[in-house]
């Protein structure tokens, strides 16, 4: 959501019953960037990537999706070149202000290219036309993003689409750490959590309210297989955030957003003082880290002999 959006919110009133708590962070401050930078998180995605990395071939093409401010790119391009392999990346998302940042952040070396792209997940055969080779790519990506679909034929199409332009046996990488099993470990303390930053608006859980929907890694495994796609490698992973890492994620809107939803009269409240609520929760709290579980997967694309000989994806 850009700042237009979100100073479109600001009529709302917080009502006498709540608790009056400090602005700590403004809108200007509101993104996924600082929580990118976060060391645990970095790392959490570079043991991925690196796996991921190993498995494609010396010269590679690589798409990644919803490729925000360009981190996976950047640690792409760092475990190629610990592995002496030379390729080519393109990031695609929709949000211009994060490619802006990603172009500043990411140049790519002399062996290996990096280009990004505006557009959706599910447009890729359009924006990567003359880009890729007819065959397809050897790697497409899409981390810590799947779950930010809040429509499952939108999730479902993207996987798609991904599925789409990869080469037979070339490798699909993913990841979540918004899962069900994403807060199994401490669940009591999120849910604490989350219930003191809607006390601070005076309110409480409506359990009748429709919240973010939350899948299992089953259901994400479903989707991918579903796309022609075979889990190669997958884990359940325990990351340790601190205290700094839950009030970088807490300034991102889609999260703060995303564990108010069920909150009576949510819609209304800007989303700088949603943040600013999660922030003083964890403070007043003092929580000082949460572990959470990312759901991993590698998959291969299923490849199928035609009756002529030729191999084609499934």
């Amino acid at each position: 959501m850009n700042n237009a959006e979100i100073r479109a919110t600001t009529s709302f009133q917080i009502p006498p019953e709540a608790k009056p708590f400090p602005r700590i962070v403004t809108e200007n401050e509101l993104n996924y960037k600082e929580f990118s930078q976060q060391p645990e998180y970095v790392q959490a995605n570079r043991e991925l990537i690196s796996n991921f990395v190993k498995r494609l071939p010396d010269n590679f093409r690589h798409v990644d999706i919803a490729t925000g401010t360009g981190l996976i790119p950047q640690l792409i391009i760092d475990e190629a070149i610990k592995e002496n392999k030379t390729g080519i990346i393109f990031g695609i998302d929709p949000n211009v202000t994060s490619l802006n940042m990603a172009k500043i952040n990411v140049r790519g070396t002399d062996k290996v290219r990096v280009e990004f792209i505006e557009g959706m997940g599910q447009d890729l055969k359009q924006l990567l036309k003359g880009k890729i080779p007819p065959e397809g790519v050897d790697g497409v990506g899409i981390l810590d993003a799947l779950h930010e679909i809040k429509n499952d034929e939108d999730k479902i199409s993207v996987v798609n689409s991904m599925a789409d332009i990869l080469k037979p046996e070339g490798l699909f990488v993913f990841n979540s750490a918004f899962t069900t099993m994403g807060g199994s470990k401490e669940g009591m303390t999120w849910g604490r959590w989350k219930s003191k930053a809607m006390e601070l608006f005076g309110r409480k859980r409506d359990r009748s309210i429709q919240a973010m929907p939350i899948h299992s890694p089953e259901e994400y495994r479903k989707i991918i297989e579903n796309a022609g796609l075979n889990p190669v490698y997958e884990r359940l992973k325990i990351v340790m955030l601190t205290q700094a890492s839950l009030e970088a994620i807490s300034k991102y809107p889609a999260f703060s957003t995303g564990v108010l939803e069920d909150m009576p009269g949510q819609e209304s409240i800007p989303i700088v003082d949603k943040c600013n609520a999660m922030i003083n929760a964890l403070r007043s709290l003092d929580i000082k880290g949460l572990p959470r579980v990312w759901d991993e997967i590698i998959a291969e694309k299923s490849a199928t002999i035609g009756p002529s000989g030729t191999i084609f994806g499934k």
